[in-house]
């Protein structure tokens, strides 16, 4: 099985130079019905480059305990050109986590202090939903989503977009985007809908981001859409009154 596992310093849709393409069929990691998963880990030496892949990035099936830190995904290996998962066209992501069936979930989930960025392929004329997304979560129990930088630079000053939504949750509990201290602060723009949630997403909560601007949240950089759209959505808290 694949519990306890590290992925670390690979690139999974790229050449050994960083930049040209080298896709996998399907999604650069897949692992289903895992626990304790690291992707990435503490500092950018344990950084991997996930893009270009035919679908997702990162797809995570009925995973316990997962953490997604320190990674590009969506980019080249410098972190400065686009180099879109979803090849194909249709509804996929960065970063895609799922259940199966509401007794069947995917739970903590934390997803920090990566480049999203990129994911900018459009959909095919005979689909009705979706987009490339950074971040796809559904059927899911507690989602920490903290430090990112989403549809930017890796220096946080220029735009490097994503097609579909900043972050995406569905049927999904217990969900934080941000925090209260600065490391904690996810800087959202360029995208769709920055934070969407719908389909009965719960216990959300959302603090301290910098949304629709660069890093130092002076200069503007547009989300196509809505800075945050929630619907279907029960118990939210946007803000406490503490200065970001």
């Amino acid at each position: 099985n694949a519990n306890n596992l590290v992925v670390t310093c690979n690139n999974l849709g790229l050449a050994a130079d960083g930049s040209t393409a080298a896709k996998n069929g399907t999604n650069g990691l897949t692992v289903v019905g895992a626990q304790d998963l690291t992707v990435g880990g503490t500092d950018t030496d344990t950084r991997n480059v996930i893009s270009n892949n035919h679908q997702n990035g990162i797809y995570l099936e009925k995973v316990t305990r997962a953490t997604i830190s320190n990674n590009r995904i969506g980019t080249s290996a410098d972190g400065l050109s686009a180099r879109s998962n979803n090849q194909v066209g249709a509804e996929y992501a960065g970063i895609r986590v799922k259940g199966t069936s509401n007794t069947v979930r995917a739970s903590d989930i934390t997803i920090h202090s990566n480049q999203l960025a990129g994911n900018n392929k459009t959909l095919s004329t005979t689909s009705t939903t979706g987009g490339s997304h950074a971040i796809y979560v559904d059927t899911t129990n507690t989602l920490t989503v903290t430090g990112n930088l989403i549809g930017l630079t890796p220096d946080g000053l220029g735009a490097l977009n994503n097609i579909g939504n900043g972050v995406y949750t569905s049927n999904t509990t217990t969900v934080t985007i941000g925090g209260i201290t600065a490391d904690k602060r996810n800087i959202i723009a360029g995208n769709a809908d920055t934070i969407k949630t719908s389909f009965g997403t719960q216990n959300l909560t959302i603090l301290g981001n910098y949304i629709g601007t660069d890093i130092t949240g002076l200069k503007a950089i547009a989300n196509e859409s809505n800075g945050i759209f929630l619907s279907d959505t029960a118990n939210a808290k946007i803000g406490d009154g503490t200065a970001a």
